[in-house]
């Protein structure tokens, strides 16, 4: 993404400041001295992250959809009628694990897996799938900002 051709472009995260932002910064860490690293932090919120190198022409930001769209990427899936919808997360259940722990509760429907190649095949279709449906409810939101419904009475629907 750091490239020349993706200069002004905006990648979002669904929940970047609470989450996904723990996995960038291994990467973020060591572009310090080459690019320029902007944060907008708000209320401890990481509202976006702003990379650039002026000389080298790259300049991107990646943006928190949540702190925009204010519910879980299933719900709104659903709200924006989207084509694809959030799936459940795999969880992996090895008891051999070492670091495994039972009779954990999760404040989401999820799907348990107990076969390391089955839950790696299905974590990659699980992301590739997020990042649909946050396409397609990103895409949505911003026709239903750039283009409203007409206003004057009736239902609204998308």
């Amino acid at each position: 993404l750091l490239r020349r051709k993706y200069r002004g472009y905006s990648v979002y995260a669904h929940n970047l400041s609470n989450f996904d932002i723990i996995f960038l910064f291994k990467y973020i860490s060591t572009l310090k001295g080459r690019f320029d690293i902007i944060p907008a932090i708000k209320d401890r919120n990481i509202i976006s992250l702003q990379i650039k190198n002026t000389r080298l022409g790259i300049n991107i930001i990646f943006k928190d959809s949540y702190l925009l769209l204010r519910d879980s990427l299933m719900n709104l899936s659903k709200t924006f009628n989207c084509d694809s919808l959030k799936g459940l997360m795999p969880i992996l259940n090895l008891p051999s694990n070492e670091y495994h722990q039972a009779n954990i509760k999760y404040n989401k429907d999820v799907l348990i897996i107990n076969d390391f190649n089955e839950y790696k095949n299905l974590l990659i279709k699980y992301c590739i799938n997020d990042c649909v449906v946050l396409y397609q409810v990103l895409n949505k939101f911003r026709d239903l900002v750039y283009n409203p419904p007409p206003s004057g009475g009736g239902e609204f629907k998308y």
